[in-house]
């Protein structure tokens, strides 16, 4: 089942942790530790929770604690404003306990950032309790007359026959939970999920409609379909990479290059993640250019699906990828309709970009390298070579999906820009009706410098 399989994978961070005492690995404890909670149908005793609680008030003690209070002042401005809206929409239900509750859940807020005494299990109150949905759905409760966008929304679930159909339907969805949605993650159906890996067909069309419409998505291991809209999300728009490349031709050297840069400089306005970019890009260039190597480094596209599972599956032990996944990706793989970017060091794969094509944008679902190359810095090579390929083939978007703040997602901050819901809806629906395709087979037969962006 979903839970026991989630328990191994606590087990298992628990052991990682305890050993390595690495951040990655706490993060990827504590990922796990709420991935438990946020299963609402479960009864979790309070014992547990308790413990959550004591391991979060350790962590917050080693946390960027000036990052966190920010945050707190921004949620309290936000609520604030919430609030002021949601009394005039409210106004006709007065039996209605929303107010009164984030009433209350802002006045402590306000009083543990005067007091300093910062206690982050408090945010777990602003989410529903775990059984109000669930009741609903089995007409435990009436329905609330109150329009869904004057509430927060936590763990929704969208209607199975509106994911399989699509169209305006899911588009109304995004809206909706672009505005109200708290957390990333929704489920299919009902809250007991929808799981894929029966009706191909249907999964396929359900993949395909949802990534239409903006949404992300992941699976449980046992193959429970998670439908994601996060709140921020890690993209890059590669006409500017296309801007970055463009920017140094004509200039033969440093001097009139650093002229030309001044000049355009008003007009591009890069902000720091270009230049994390750049630098890595130069690093990358070293790399390429004074490495010993025995083989070639080569970039093909969707040549061994198999081999790319398997290479997955190690790299990520705890993969949200199972067989019912795999099973649906391997159809979609056969007809191009998911896209597997590879890096290869002679005969040995040693990264891969496993993604949907979306119009002219790429959804990049999961990424993976293989530790015993790491001195090629296989990843980022893989992400730099990768992003000028997509600008040529016409594609206007590279899109990691989401993005926070753990250790895990650091890199995603070097490679893209950091957008809310609406800036990448804002960049996305322009370009989700486009065309762009990208070739398979041997696309780079050996990466050289003239291979990268910039």
């Amino acid at each position: 089942t979903d839970v026991s399989m989630l328990l191994t994978t606590l087990q298992e961070n628990m052991g990682e942790a305890l050993a390595t005492h690495e951040k990655a690995a706490i993060g990827k404890l504590h990922q796990a530790l709420y991935q438990f909670l946020e299963i609402g149908i479960m009864p979790w005793p309070q014992s547990f929770r308790d413990t959550v609680a004591k391991f979060e008030q350790v962590k917050w003690k080693y946390s960027n604690q000036d990052r966190v209070k920010h945050a707190i002042v921004g949620l309290q401005g936000a609520l604030r404003s919430h609030l002021h809206q949601a009394r005039k929409d409210f106004s006709k239900y007065p039996n209605d306990q929303y107010i009164s509750r984030l009433t209350t859940f802002l006045s402590r807020i306000d009083k543990m950032e005067a007091d300093n005494s910062i206690d982050l299990t408090l945010m777990w109150e602003l989410r529903p309790k775990p059984f109000e949905s669930m009741f609903a759905m089995f007409g435990g409760a009436k329905p609330n007359p109150v329009p869904p966008r004057c509430k927060i929304q936590y763990l929704p679930s969208l209607d199975l026959k509106e994911v399989v159909s699509g169209g305006s339907a899911l588009d109304e969805k995004v809206s909706l939970y672009g505005e109200t949605l708290l957390g990333d993650a929704m489920m299919v159906g009902s809250l007991l999920g929808y799981e894929v890996g029966t009706d191909l067909a249907q999964d396929k069309k359900m993949i395909q409609n949802l990534l239409y419409a903006g949404f992300g998505y992941l699976t449980s291991k046992g193959g429970k379909i998670i439908p994601t809209l996060n709140s921020r999300r890690a993209v890059m728009p590669l006409p500017a990479i296309k801007d970055i490349e463009e920017e140094n031709k004509g200039c033969k050297s440093p001097a009139a290059k650093n002229k030309k840069k001044g000049r355009n400089k008003q007009k591009r306005r890069w902000d720091p993640g270009h230049r994390k970019l750049k630098k890595r890009a130069k690093d990358i260039s070293r790399v390429i250019r004074n490495f010993e190597r025995d083989g070639k480094l080569s970039v093909r596209v969707n040549t061994d699906f198999k081999k790319t599972m398997e290479l997955l599956q190690k790299h990520h032990t705890d993969s949200w990828v199972g067989p019912k996944l795999q099973a649906v990706w391997e159809s979609m793989w056969k007809e191009k309709d998911l896209i597997v970017f590879e890096l290869w060091y002679g005969v040995n794969m040693i990264a891969a970009d496993i993604a949907h094509r979306v119009g002219r944008s790429l959804y990049v679902l999961t990424r993976f390298f293989v530790h015993d190359y790491k001195k090629f810095q296989p990843g980022f090579l893989l992400a730099l070579v990768e992003m000028k390929l997509l600008a040529k083939a016409g594609f206007t978007l590279w899109d990691l999906g989401g993005t926070d703040s753990s250790p895990m997602m650091a890199y995603k901050e070097i490679v893209t820009f950091d957008m809310t819901r609406p800036q990448f809806m804002e960049k996305f629906l322009p370009v989700r009706n486009g065309k762009a395709d990208i070739e398979t087979g041997i696309l780079i037969d050996d990466v050289k410098e003239v291979d990268l962006p910039f």
